[in-house]
């Protein structure tokens, strides 16, 4: 719908940083070179990512996501939240097209963990309180289960060894983990760029 083609397209020319398909690339690359099949799970990754950034800014009321105004600022929540459901639509259809229903699975455990640490982290916004397990447990549920959902799909595509896997998919978690910690450290300085 025509109503949808501006918000996509804004979504989409937008600049970021592109880390967790470029996470999946890589751990695609350790078990073949890339070629066009790595396409579909790769988008399926970053369409999702999308997806969680527009409601989680609708969630927030977040105005500005690097300096850009965001899809629910500049439309409103309505169009922002089925722009959301667009992507994670195009995401799970991207995900099929693999024939593989553990990349499915995947993202649908991938769903659970990110409504899990938003709604841990809504709760103690209400409480005004959070300890250091608490704000461990949000970040591993919102960033680190993105992160390490990159690898498991692309160990997935790949039928990866599980231990292997394993490893690979604790390290992105403690990558993730690391991550957000810089990225909420950042949000205390003045970005002069």
């Amino acid at each position: 719908p025509r109503e949808l083609y501006a918000p996509v397209r804004y979504t989409l020319e937008q600049s970021g940083k592109r880390v967790r398909p470029v996470l999946f690339l890589l751990a695609y690359n350790m078990y073949k070179e890339c070629v066009r099949e790595a396409l579909y799970p790769a988008v399926a990754v970053e369409t999702y990512h999308n997806y969680t950034l527009i409601h989680d800014d609708v969630v927030d009321d977040t105005k500005l996501r690097r300096g850009q105004a965001t899809i629910n600022n500049i439309w409103d929540n309505h169009i922002a939240v089925l722009v959301g459901d667009f992507f994670v639509s195009a995401s799970l259809h991207c995900a099929v097209q693999t024939e593989n229903h553990r990349i499915t699975a995947v993202l649908s455990r991938l769903g659970r963990e990110l409504s899990l640490g938003e709604m841990d982290q809504i709760d103690n916004a209400r409480q005004h309180s959070i300890d250091e397990e608490s704000y461990f447990n949000i970040i591993k549920h919102k960033t680190a289960s993105l992160f390490k959902c990159c690898v498991e799909v692309s160990g997935h595509v790949n039928n990866a060894n599980e231990k292997e896997l394993a490893d690979l998919m604790q390290f992105t978690e403690i990558l993730g983990l690391c991550f957000q910690i810089k990225d909420d450290i950042f949000d205390y300085f003045e970005d002069k760029a």
